[in-house]
Formats: C-alpha cells, structure tokens, sequence
C-alpha cells in the first residue's frame, strides 16, 4: 500500500512538474529567437509598467505585455510585446510610437520603412543596436539585438511571433 501511495505521489509530482513547465512557455515570449536563448522575462503589471515609461508622453492602453531578456555567448536582445484591446488600438499604438521617434529627439536614428516576410516594421540603430518594431493584429512587438544578428534574428521571430 505504501509503494502505491509513492508512486501515485511522483506521479503527481511530475505531471504538475511539467504542467507548470509547460504553462510558462505559454505567454507572448518565444523561448528561442534567432540563436538567442529567453534568459529573464518580466509579465503582468511590472511589465505594462515598464512598457509605457518607455513611451513619455505616449497614452497606452495596453491589456498585457511581456520584456524577455535573451543571450546567446556575449551577445544579448531584449524583446517587449504589448497586447492592446484590438488591432486598431496597436495600429494607434504603431503609429504614435513612429510619429514620436522621427521627431528626431530620442537615442533613434531616423525610422527606416521596410518589409520583411510580409510585415511592415520601422528599423532603427541607436544606443549600439539595431532595433525592429513592428504591429501584428493586437501586438507591437519591439526587438533590440546587437547589430550584425539583427536580419536573422528579426526574420526568426517574425515566424515565431505571428
């Protein structure tokens, strides 16, 4: 009887172990981008947060967001995707965050249009990185990632993202 009660609690264990793996993987992030493996993420208010004190001066109202922190050797991306209410609420978002930056008074170099897969996303350099920034249905989804992985990296998480 007691290597039956054993037994039904490890298997308890282990499925709750990987019910909880499993349910952290759900979420906006990917767990890999390009070579990038996600190292840290932030979710939930402290997220939405930090979001929006990136945006001074920038209403958002945005219903969920996530930052993942990613490494792959020395060299390092971060990624920051908001959900709003709806599409034209992140295509709102998308617009005033590029009207913003071309204003010329922020670490950015002037916004560069460009496509890549089908999704038009602004390109930036600027604080010794390349940045991409693009809107998918109810998502704005930023990446920062050291300059010569920048392509490969985007192009990755296009596929992973939409």
């Amino acid at each position: 009887m007691k290597k039956t009660g054993l037994f039904l609690l490890i298997v308890l264990l282990v499925f709750t172990t990987l019910a909880c793996s499993k349910a952290a993987k759900q979420g906006l992030l990917p767990e890999t981008i390009g070579q990038f493996e996600l190292a840290g993420s932030m979710k939930g208010e402290q997220a939405k947060q930090s979001v929006s004190a990136l945006h001074r001066g920038i209403r958002m109202d945005v219903e969920e967001a996530e930052i993942g922190e990613y490494f792959s050797g020395n060299s390092k991306a971060k990624l920051w995707i908001s959900k709003s209410k709806n599409d034209s609420e992140a295509e709102i978002l998308f617009g005033k965050m590029t009207a913003e930056i071309s204003k010329g008074t922020s670490p950015f170099g002037m916004p560069k249009e460009t496509t890549l897969k089908g999704i038009k996303m602004i390109e930036l350099e600027g604080m010794g990185q390349k940045h991409y920034y693009y809107q998918t249905k109810d998502e704005v989804v930023w990446l920062s990632v050291d300059t010569s992985l920048g392509k490969e990296t985007i192009a990755d998480l296009i596929e992973k993202v939409n």
